[in-house]
């Protein structure tokens, strides 16, 4: 049956032992199965327990005898989940006739799997029911949200009016790193850049290479402005609820994005775990990394039960790092206006996910893949490596005649010649710079900077090699300065 999609038992603990088999069998199937024996340890609250069970089940299935409908906790179980599938749409209640016994009214125009003559018969028509939804799901198209705007101050000067969307990596931008990465996954009904409007016109220049380079039709929603202030990534999400820039056409399924993440895990896999599941999912990487700067994700199994913002610890450890990748159902995604309706919450991806987490049921989908925030100098870095790496691009040469200047980085290996180099440049590890001028720029390890002229205000790497006039300058160890003139 391929991914599990998780049922909530429901039934009389006067029928618990023809339910457990029940589990049993769904389970050899495939079936994720919430029994209330099972999940619930001596001392812990019942009702507590059960409302858990509840919010995290994607089925109810009620296992109908005379003691479930005389049992008020069963009762309370199915009108519950009933009221959610009516309202919104993503609850399946699927009653059980295990015997002949007087059915609930609010039961009576369900389909029943009978189970009164032929147990084999009835599991194998409850298999059925659940593969069937779970395949209805997951043929079902989607829509898709680049997160592309942002000051990414971290990232000055590099990104002072450049976006930091439009950076190149491996000889493309972020921006269309993304765009490939999601010409993977199937049936897209459309990809939304969301960007700023102050720097929009950026965008608009790149547009059609964009549409041209996307497998699906590609638009930029441009957002304003709030009092000066730029919009917050959630609050362009809800403007995009808000407008129905989202509800447009078939898409149940939203896949969003944020543009400084560089993978090398699978759109299209972490599309398929969620709509097999039929719920929102986080793409969360183990790794070791420092806390302090990444969103902690804190999992039970595959569910995701909170992310912890950048938390405060020192120590490396391994952790399980929430991402900003996500894959929302249409019905979380309308939750978003009501997050931003309480002031206290955070206008951040990790804060929305976190609340999200006590909403509804998420699940975190675990890589073992490599991930890089390029939120930082060091992390452009890394994630230029990480794409170099996969796609097998070989370092360019620049032979001479060339005036690099301005918020710009070069890619690691380049070979520049009889150029001006700076200011406000981003020499990459391993660049070999030649006969040039260098001025005001970042060299990071192992360069380079051979038979040039004045190297004023140089911020330089460990291991690398000047040969040349030496002007103002910070290097890191073990650099090697031979000064050919003054």
């Amino acid at each position: 049956m391929g991914q599990k999609s998780r049922v909530f038992l429901s039934h009389s603990s006067k029928d618990k032992q023809a339910v457990r088999k029940l589990a049993e069998d769904l389970r050899a199937a495939g079936v994720d199965v919430w029994l209330d024996e099972e999940q619930i340890a001596a001392g812990e609250s019942i009702a507590q327990k059960l409302q858990e069970g509840l919010k995290r089940s994607a089925y109810l299935a009620i296992w109908l005898t005379e003691n479930a409908t005389s049992s008020g906790w069963v009762e309370t179980e199915w009108q519950t989940m009933l009221h959610k599938e009516i309202a919104e749409h993503r609850i399946i209640v699927l009653p059980l006739l295990a015997e002949t016994c007087e059915i609930p009214p609010l039961l009576r125009d369900k389909r029943f799997v009978d189970f009164r003559g032929d147990y084999s018969a009835g599991l194998a028509d409850l298999l059925r029911s659940l593969g069937a939804r779970r395949e209805c799901e997951a043929v079902q198209p989607s829509r898709a949200v680049i997160l592309a705007g942002g000051l990414a101050m971290r990232l000055w000067p590099l990104t002072t009016d450049q976006p930091k969307a439009l950076l190149r990596l491996a000889g493309g931008t972020l921006l269309q790193h993304l765009v490939s990465a999601l010409n993977t996954v199937p049936r897209i009904e459309e990809v939304l850049v969301s960007v700023d409007a102050e720097k929009a016109n950026y965008f608009s220049d790149v547009k059609e290479q964009l549409q041209k380079a996307s497998n699906y039709p590609l638009s930029v929603v441009e957002h304003a402005s709030v009092s000066g202030k730029i919009k917050g990534p959630v609050a362009k999400l809800s403007e995009l609820v808000i407008t129905g820039r989202l509800q447009n056409g078939l898409s149940k399924w939203n896949i969003v994005v944020g543009v400084d993440n560089v993978f090398t895990f699978s759109l299209k896999d972490f599309l398929s775990f969620a709509q097999r599941r039929l719920v929102s999912a986080n793409a969360v990487i183990e790794m070791k990394a420092t806390p302090t700067e990444f969103g902690v994700a804190r999992t039970t199994g595959d569910i995701l039960d909170s992310v912890l913002e950048k938390p405060q610890q020192q120590a490396e450890v391994v952790s399980k790092i929430s991402t900003a990748c996500y894959v929302y159902t249409k019905e979380d995604m309308d939750r978003i206006p009501e997050y931003l309706g309480d002031p206290s919450n955070d206008d951040s991806l990790g804060s929305f996910v976190a609340w999200l987490c006590d909403q509804s049921r998420v699940l975190a989908c675990c890589f073992s893949s490599e991930w890089v925030d390029v939120g930082t100098r060091d992390g452009l870095l890394n994630g230029n490596r990480l794409l170099i790496s996969r796609i097998g691009r070989q370092p360019e040469l620049i032979p001479g005649r060339y005036q690099i200047r301005q918020p710009v980085y070069i890619e690691d290996g380049v070979r520049i010649e009889d150029s001006v180099v700076g200011p406000n440049v981003f020499l990459g590890r391993g660049c070999d710079i030649r006969d040039s001028d260098v001025s005001n720029a970042i060299v990071y390890e192992d360069c380079v900077i051979n038979s040039c002229r004045p190297f004023d205000h140089i911020v330089a790497g460990p291991h690398s090699r000047f040969e040349g006039s030496v002007g103002p300058a910070v290097y890191g160890p073990r650099t090697r300065i031979t000064t050919l003139d003054t």
